[in-house]
């Protein structure tokens, strides 16, 4: 399953109880304000929405923030600390905790502490041993190679595998692959499969989607938020969080025993399979 950053966004503002998406009904060319005829009469607080924030979503404001000053619930208006003219009705956002901003920087945080185990093809040439991993971008650290496999087979569902020991040598910023010899022959199909543990990439936009599993990062960018506002917040409103952030962390904690790769544990120190040098 995928999910969008504005999705998850907006699940999260459900999830904490502080947001709200929707439609724009009127948004007059002063643009100082915006009616949304969802909220007519629908009895919340002149002040629920004093101080969030607005992020409208679609069209030429796609992305403009602005902060709701006033909530006016008889006819369902939201005066803005500055005019934002739109001559349509765009789709919006409301935030009462942090800013949308605020919230896509604890979602890409959180996707940096979710990690996932992947696979990279290398094509062997007879008679070299050593491999250096520059052009694979994901691969930063000499830690994150878990295993190496050689692969023969030409058809999906019909390889072979046989792991290889392996040593991984980082110098002068250059991560370079060691593989021991051995006596298999290379073939036209052989190639070298490595496994690595890397975070799940950033959101970097409202459209591009990630493959990290929802629960876990949600709950870890709730995490994140909450020590956030942990920092921002008053002595009553900052033990609130704390208690909150505590929920979050057993949460979050639950997830990555589901969802992170095992670590791996090797036997007979002798002769490890794997030595990282650096």
């Amino acid at each position: 399953m995928t999910i969008t950053r504005k999705a998850l966004r907006q699940e999260i503002a459900t999830d904490l109880g502080e947001g709200y998406a929707g439609t724009c009904t009127s948004f007059p060319a002063a643009g100082d304000y915006f009616v949304d005829s969802y909220h007519l009469d629908s009895g919340d607080s002149e002040h629920r929405w004093e101080g969030a924030w607005a992020l409208f979503t679609s069209g030429a404001l796609d992305g403009t923030e602005r902060k709701v000053t006033a909530f006016d619930n008889d006819a369902g208006k939201f005066t803005l600390n500055r005019a934002a003219p739109a001559a349509y009705t765009p789709t919006y956002e409301l935030h009462t905790l942090l800013s949308a901003t605020d919230i896509n920087t604890c979602i890409n945080r959180a996707l940096a502490r979710c990690t996932y185990e992947g696979q990279q093809e290398i094509t062997p040439v007879s008679g070299q041993l050593q491999y250096p991993l520059a052009a694979y971008t994901l691969i930063a650290d000499p830690g994150q190679i878990r295993r190496v496999y050689w692969r023969e087979g030409a058809t999906a569902n019909k390889y072979s595998f046989v792991s290889i020991p392996f040593k991984v040598f980082s110098a002068l910023g250059v991560i370079t692959l060691h593989i021991n010899p051995f006596s298999f022959g290379v073939g036209a199909s052989a190639k070298i499969i490595l496994t690595y543990k890397a975070p799940y990439v950033a959101l970097n936009t409202d459209v591009v989607t990630t493959i990290c599993p929802v629960e876990w990062v949600k709950t870890g960018a709730m995490l994140q938020m909450m020590d956030m506002l942990i920092g921002k917040a008053t002595a009553q409103d900052a033990a609130r969080f704390e208690r909150r952030r505590n929920e979050m962390a057993a949460r979050f904690t639950h997830y990555t025993r589901v969802y992170a790769p095992r670590q791996i544990v090797r036997f007979g120190l002798e002769n490890p399979d794997v030595e990282v040098y650096t």
